[in-house]
């Protein structure tokens, strides 16, 4: 018997810090779905990114940050996460699909990794009061400054979620995986 029985099962997992309220242009570094060990909390969408270039003194480049999702917050999440990965991208929002997200996810999660996005992040509040940030998504076209382009955002219409249009380039096919 070893201290370390048991110690080839267990996996450590990275705690960033997450995206507050600011400005920034954002490097993709991977995208994973796990299992939260938290009761309660359940499956979850992470998405981790270095920072480029950002508004907050606190959040200089070369800052990691970590963007988490979970499934069980319903449909909100699925809305967040397609709008996000449209703009990553620089794709219509339909083109995400399940298959596009299983792709981007599988093996390492970084199927997107060095692809730039703008995020403009804001302060607000849930129907109860409760505080968020409110992230914006946006292409990334180099050289660009904090005005974001072709913007994919999240909007509320009651209880019921819709995703802002982009255009589409068209430079793939429906079958085809966008990156």
């Amino acid at each position: 018997m070893s201290a370390f029985d048991g110690i080839d099962d267990v996996t450590v997992s990275e705690s960033l810090p997450y995206i507050e309220p600011g400005n920034y242009v954002l490097s993709v570094d991977r995208m994973l779905v796990g299992t939260s060990s938290r009761k309660g909390k359940g499956d979850f969408f992470v998405s981790e990114f270095t920072v480029e270039s950002s508004t907050r003194a606190d959040r200089p480049p070369g800052t990691r940050m970590g963007w988490p999702l979970f499934f069980n917050k319903g449909e909100i999440t699925l809305v967040n996460i397609k709008a996000m990965v449209a703009a990553v991208a620089q794709v219509a929002h339909e083109k995400i699909t399940k298959k596009v997200m299983d792709t981007a996810v599988e093996g390492d999660g970084t199927r997107l990794a060095t692809k730039k996005v703008v995020c403009q992040a804001t302060a607000s509040e849930t129907r109860d009061g409760r505080p968020f940030t409110k992230m914006t998504w946006s292409h990334y076209t180099e050289g660009q400054s904090f005005e974001p382009q072709a913007v994919v955002t999240t909007t509320s219409a009651g209880s019921r979620y819709e995703v802002a249009p982009a255009e589409s380039d068209g430079s793939f096919s429906d079958d085809e995986i966008p990156f």
